[in-house]
């Protein structure tokens, strides 16, 4: 199905769902919209990065910070830290179920279209059309676009969340979230870098850096994220 016509599909269900009704009829089918993915409660696995740990006197409360750079040509990152209590590890697992969505979502987009139910069809000088619709590069990149949109804003959401700290970058490229306590904690940010020769400016693709540290009492954290270990949005929660 074209994606615009799907997109136009999916906005009319939305408004009859706030209506109260939940299908509608095309030719005599009846169309349902997507179920939400299922969210599992199976323990986390997620993608970390190295760091420095430094060790201060009686004075010094726990921070962490660091450097960000991803070259002139990006966009400011969102970044944030987490205490990883109950609340932050449900949300976690209710954000790997959507971007396993996501991503289940992008491989049928770009897996080339089989009809079943379609004959061969054969043309004028002995060649055919089977039932295989293939995607163009167009269609690809699209559906990559989507994906990337759908990501981001499930990240942002989930860091600018009640309860979570978003972290500045400053001019010159640092970053800091003092006064933190001693425990477990997630630093996770994004970004989407500027092509000004891609459609809309933006290159494909989202760069995220993510890891989870614990600070003990005086201690600090301090990491460089840049192009080197940042990875992407399929890759947060490795293995799952």
């Amino acid at each position: 199905m074209n994606p615009y016509i799907t997109i136009l599909l999916l906005a009319v269900l939305a408004a009859l769902a706030a209506r109260g009704q939940t299908s509608f009829s095309v030719d005599g089918e009846e169309l349902l919209p997507r179920p939400a993915p299922p969210v599992s409660r199976a323990p986390l696995h997620m993608a970390g990065l190295a760091g420095e740990r430094l060790q201060g006197g009686p004075e010094v409360r726990g921070c962490v910070g660091g450097t960000w750079k991803l070259g002139a040509a990006a966009l400011p990152p969102v970044l944030a830290v987490t205490p990883l209590d109950d609340t932050a590890i449900r949300d976690l697992q209710n954000l790997r179920a959507l971007l396993q969505g996501v991503a289940r979502t992008l491989a049928e987009e770009r897996a080339d279209r089989v009809f079943t139910d379609l004959p061969i069809v054969r043309g004028p000088r002995v060649r055919y059309r089977d039932n295989i619709v293939k995607r163009s590069p167009r269609d690809i990149e699209s559906a990559g676009e989507r994906a990337t949109q759908r990501a981001a804003q499930a990240l942002e959401k989930f860091m600018r969340t009640p309860g979570r700290r978003l972290v500045a970058v400053r001019t010159d490229g640092t970053f800091v979230s003092p006064a933190l306590a001693s425990g477990d904690y997630l630093l996770c940010g994004f970004a989407r870098p500027r092509d000004p020769r891609a459609r809309a400016g933006l290159a494909p693709g989202l760069g995220v850096w993510w890891t989870v540290f614990t600070l003990g009492p005086h201690e600090q954290m301090r990491y460089a994220l840049d192009e080197t270990n940042m990875i992407g949005w399929d890759s947060i929660f490795a293995g799952q």
